[in-house]
């Protein structure tokens, strides 16, 4: 039962995600959210445990296609490198 870190703090029209480890779709779905539901994501930083749900999670948003604006994601420049290669390696 144990999962990588990762914290969603809900607010009044927004629901921030901290960190997407490679688990993050079925945390969510455990706790009984949508990754639709997500406004914002912070990556602290590129190690796997952090970011490896990346891909999928982006991958659920293009193809959700709601009328929603795209998410805001955040990262450091090194952070991003990280979170692209993931991308262009996983698709």
């Amino acid at each position: 039962g144990q999962a990588n870190c990762a914290y969603l703090v809900d607010l009044p029209g927004h629901c921030l995600l901290f960190d997407c480890g490679p688990a993050i779709l079925q945390q969510l779905a455990a706790a009984g959210r949508s990754p639709a539901e997500v406004t914002a994501l912070f990556v602290s930083h590129g190690h796997g445990d952090h970011a490896l749900g990346w891909p999928m999670l982006l991958l659920f948003w293009a193809l959700k296609r709601d009328d929603r604006p795209p998410r805001t994601v955040i990262a450091s420049e090194r952070t991003w490198q990280v979170l692209d290669g993931l991308w262009e390696n996983s698709y």
